[in-house]
């Protein structure tokens, strides 16, 4: 079985040819929170966090972010993109565990409707809705 690793900010060059385009997938799917050289930049900035899931090389990543709520810090995960979902859907413990030793209250995920059959133990508190305009 593989694990979930941060990136350190200054490793993200090596590894972006790799999980830039894994992100790229997920950021089109998105309604257009940030985009790809924003998430690069700001990852590298340390305003964000990028993550592997290793397994014999990188399969997966995923991008949090740490925001100040009333209710407390809160982890957000904007986005998760690769292949081998039934080996790294459990990210969220590994997460959980380093967004609590930074002080957040919880985790976070923003995605698509069939994220909510992956993270079952998740409690559903809202819905985003859009219309073009």
């Amino acid at each position: 079985m593989g694990s979930l690793e941060g990136v350190a900010p200054e490793a993200v060059f090596a590894v972006w040819p790799k999980i830039g385009p894994m992100l790229a997938e997920a950021i089109n799917r998105d309604t257009g929170a940030f985009g790809l050289q924003e998430v690069f930049h700001r990852v590298v900035n340390k305003h964000m966090q990028l993550w592997v899931y290793l397994n014999d090389g990188v399969k997966a990543c995923c991008v949090t972010q740490i925001e100040n709520r009333t209710s407390g810090k809160v982890c957000v995960i904007y986005y998760a993109s690769g292949g081998y979902m039934n080996e790294w859907k459990h990210f969220d413990k590994g997460l959980g565990e380093w967004a609590k030793s930074h002080g957040c209250v919880a985790l976070e995920a923003l995605g698509r409707q069939g994220w909510e059959r992956v993270l079952k133990d998740w409690d559903k508190v809202a819905i985003v809705m859009r219309k073009e305009l």
